[in-house]
């Protein structure tokens, strides 16, 4: 019985091309990014005349100006955490998410765009570049508070 090299070959040459891939291509995902995103918020917060503090577990960011008060969490981009965030907006007031500069009302979760978002910064980030990621930023605001009214787009152009 006669068997071909060829897909052999091809195996062995698949294994040496990922394989060299795989230590040439260094993933620059940031591991502190999450302290990153909030010190990021918390600096355009204290531009914008907030008094505003991280708790210490980087878990939520505390705001306050005169009536308006703030909290705000990151969102998992596949959305896993919407239920505890849910639960806490409706003890402390309004929810709204923030996602690439622009506030919503509804989860962008449910749009795909924050998934997407994600992987393909990731996918970036494995193959050597720096991508920076768009975070998804739940808002919960007491009454007087105006989310819509800050300029959130600084954020976007600055992560």
């Amino acid at each position: 019985m006669r068997y071909s090299f060829a897909p052999k070959v091809f195996l062995a040459l698949a294994v040496a091309l990922t394989s060299s891939l795989k230590v040439l291509v260094r993933d620059t995902e940031n591991p502190n990014a999450h302290w990153a995103v909030q010190d990021l918020v918390t600096a355009f917060l204290t531009r914008h005349e907030f008094e505003s503090q991280g708790a210490p577990d980087g878990s939520r960011i505390y705001a306050a100006f005169g009536d308006c008060r703030l909290q705000i969490r990151e969102m998992i981009p596949q959305g896993w955490n919407l239920d505890s965030i849910k639960t806490i907006a409706a003890q402390e007031g309004r929810l709204s998410f923030v996602f690439k500069g622009l506030v919503y009302r509804d989860r962008p979760v449910s749009l795909g765009r924050t998934m997407l978002s994600h992987y393909w910064t990731r996918l970036q980030q494995k193959m050597g570049l720096d991508a920076k990621p768009n975070p998804v930023l739940a808002v919960i605001a007491s009454e007087s508070c105006s989310v819509d009214a800050l300029p959130w787009k600084e954020i976007a152009e600055l992560s």
